[in-house]
């Protein structure tokens, strides 16, 4: 056998043996967790919210980001107290691991998922949309609440007038220490800054600052306009939440980036029939309606560990996803 033949065989023999790493089509790094993890939570989304940016008068069948998503994960939203909970009791569920959620301080139990990544190196951040904490009231006067964000920096998009911690894209967007800070541009009518641009500003800088972080981004405006039946809003404010996963998109091109989008109490629309109706539908309100929130909520995943957010599972399990490597080295760790 001649030399060249042999080195004929051994390139077929392992080109036959390799396959692309890949996901839903597209190409993956299934190389454990990413430098940056950013968790988005949109209280009431659905996949067929997404028609709401195909359908309107000058918009196309072309996919939006979220559609991009390498995994799509589908969840049992219920706990042991309520078959539908609010959305800020799932997104604990989620976080915490935990079904026994009944909307009292004793929920707030254990540690939430990203403090073990804040012991393993990470720097934790979380920006919280304007009306975060009317959402949030049962959980405002527990003690146990603080643990939650605990050593972690904290962007709120409401303005206290005592507020002594404030950022503005324009200006300071952290302190040196962890702290809670409230948004310069917001007042009791409103905030000034779009919400996406303040998100990517803020986490750019702190990306930048801190060499691995786990981001917390939290909205429940596009919920609350949806019941309210304001749909050309709702609308605008899903366009925010789709450009925000396109910006981490790109990003991910650039850093290593575990990006998980995941909801909570969905709100079930009732959507026109007829393409003619759908202006109408989004200018007054016509013909809306929505059900009874739904028992299931969805998460979508791209980036470096997505696969391990594919399927169909509970809201607590989303915590042990974050968690889980194929060589078990952080079950092993925290107890899985």
């Amino acid at each position: 056998m001649t030399k060249l033949t042999i080195i004929l065989f051994v390139f077929v023999l392992i080109s036959s043996c390799s396959k692309w790493a890949t996901l839903g089509l597209k190409e993956h790094d299934f190389d454990g967790k990413g430098d940056h993890i950013v968790w988005i939570q949109v209280a009431g989304l659905a996949p067929e919210h997404f028609a709401m940016l195909k359908f309107y008068d000058g918009g196309d069948s072309a996919p939006v980001s979220l559609e991009k998503s390498s995994c799509l994960g589908s969840m049992w939203s219920y706990n042991l107290y309520n078959l539908r909970p609010k959305a800020s009791e799932g997104f604990l569920s989620q976080a915490l691991g935990s079904k026994n959620i009944k909307s009292s301080c004793s929920d707030i139990d254990r540690d939430p998922v990203w403090s073990f990544f804040q012991s393993t190196g990470y720097s934790v951040g979380a920006f919280f949309s304007q009306n975060i904490e009317k959402e949030s009231t049962n959980y405002l006067t527990c003690s146990e609440s603080s643990k939650l964000f605990k050593d972690s920096w904290v962007w709120k998009r409401d303005r206290k007038k005592k507020s002594k911690n404030t950022f503005h894209y324009q200006e300071s967007l952290m302190t040196e220490s962890p702290s809670v800070m409230s948004d310069k541009s917001c007042d009791k009518k409103g905030c000034v800054v779009e919400f996406a641009t303040h998100v990517k500003k803020v986490w750019s800088t702190f990306s930048k600052e801190k060499r691995k972080t786990f981001f917390i981004i939290r909205d429940n405006q596009f919920r609350t306009l949806l019941k309210q039946k304001k749909v050309l809003k709702a609308r605008e404010r899903l366009l925010e939440i789709d450009e925000l996963h396109s910006f981490f998109l790109k990003m991910s091109k650039k850093k290593k980036i575990t990006l998980v989008v995941s909801s909570s109490s969905v709100l079930k629309v009732d959507f026109p029939r007829m393409g003619k109706d759908w202006a109408k539908f989004e200018k007054k309100g016509k013909g809306f309606r929505h059900q009874s929130p739904s028992l299931n909520s969805y998460l979508w995943a791209s980036g470096t560990g997505a696969e391990n957010f594919c399927g169909f599972y509970n809201e607590a399990e989303v915590y042990k996803r974050f968690l889980w490597l194929p060589e078990g080295t952080l079950i092993q760790r925290f107890g899985f």
